[in-house]
């Protein structure tokens, strides 16, 4: 890229951006898009945005996605500037992190916490959630660790390949996955399901019959407060998300390019 581009590294690491700019993206997008679905559902976060009549009776609405993940790769790919590079994948790490964080709340919908039914581990009383955030957790980490890896083996492979094929191979994996994801993957929300099923129900009966959810609706601007402010208690609070978010950062460094050394 640096030669392809023109890039001076003399003077500043400027490929740097190239993952900076990927990480800003993924740091901000899900504390704007992601309390969205609590009213929206999980599936919106998932998938692509359509516009319909009422988030209730569609499948997802103005969320971004995998899909725009996976549009976004497109560009860098072909991208023939460095400007391209940093636009596009400040959008292609937002949109994917929107989908990765919404995992946490797909699991918290379907496995209980520690208030409600628990499990015994190794002889302790554990919460159902537990094993199922440990292994999201896990392969979050193998993730960030394979990445460098493979790319690094492609780069170094230039006669058959290129950089290029870094993107297009993410392009081949991520979306052959899509149909499999698209079939599989459920509501998990539980007021979401419930107002689908009020709303059916007004129209099959026509009765008065309404969610709890849409009688208690919380503003998008209050779900945005409590998503910049939890998250940011927590990581000063809870040493387990401190001691996790120290790690991806080193993890996340790793993956910056080396700046060259000069031979004196």
């Amino acid at each position: 890229m640096e030669e392809e581009f023109d890039i001076s590294q003399e003077n500043f690491p400027t490929l740097y951006w190239a993952t900076t700019s990927w990480n800003i993206g993924a740091a901000f997008w899900p504390l704007i898009f992601v309390p969205m679905t609590e009213n929206s559902g999980r599936m919106p976060g998932y998938f692509v945005s359509h516009l319909c009549r009422g988030p209730v009776l569609c499948r997802s609405n103005d969320q971004i996605s995998y899909i725009v993940f996976l549009i976004f790769l497109i560009p860098s790919g072909v991208g023939t500037n460095f400007a391209t590079m940093i636009t596009t994948r400040f959008f292609g790490g937002g949109a994917s992190s929107v989908a990765i964080n919404l995992v946490g709340g797909s699991i918290a919908d379907i496995w209980k916490g520690p208030k409600g039914k628990s499990v015994v581990l190794a002889g302790e009383l554990t919460s159902e959630r537990s094993i199922p955030m440990s292994i999201f957790g896990m392969t979050s980490v193998v993730g960030i660790a394979l990445g460098p890896f493979i790319g690094g083996a492609i780069q170094t492979n230039q006669d058959p390949l290129n950089w290029h094929w870094i993107f297009w191979i993410q392009l081949i994996v991520c979306g052959g996955l899509l149909p499999v994801f698209w079939f599989l993957l459920r509501e998990t929300r539980g007021d979401v399901i419930l107002m689908k099923k009020a709303k059916k129900i007004r129209q099959e009966t026509g009765r008065d019959v309404y969610a709890k959810a849409e009688l208690d609706k919380t503003s998008i601007l209050t779900n945005m407060k409590v998503s910049f402010l939890r998250p940011t208690k927590m990581l000063v609070t809870e040493f387990v998300v401190i001691s996790f978010t120290l790690w991806v950062s080193f993890g996340k460094s790793c993956q910056l390019p080396r700046r060259p050394t000069t031979n004196l």
